[in-house]
């Protein structure tokens, strides 16, 4: 890991494979901080969860920053830089609030 700087990773069937999903990111984020997220909108929302089938991580080193961290309070899609992955359908809404 200590000589990956970022990378973005395309996570697919979040619907049946939370458990594996979960264990890769707990992996990842101990080396990475999140640095984006972006709904793929060709699967559908999961039942319960507020996440769709297929989500799109961005993964940043924690070596490459230096002072605090907070919580984004962005709402995404963020526009003119996250774009439908299906052009006909809406994109999803990802929100992260702090509860």
């Amino acid at each position: 890991f200590s000589k990956i700087n970022g990378f973005t990773i395309e996570f697919h069937l979040l619907d049946i494979a939370e458990k594996k999903f979960e264990e890769i990111t707990d992996i990842l984020l101990s080396e990475f901080y999140v640095a984006h997220v972006h709904a793929n909108n060709y699967g559908n929302i999961i039942d319960g969860a507020q996440l769709p089938e297929t989500l799109e991580i961005t993964f940043i080193n924690k070596a490459m920053i230096k002072g605090d961290i907070t919580l984004s309070s962005n709402k995404y899609p963020i526009k003119n830089l996250d774009f439908p992955c299906d052009k006909e359908k809406e994109d999803i809404a990802l929100n992260f609030t702090q509860q």
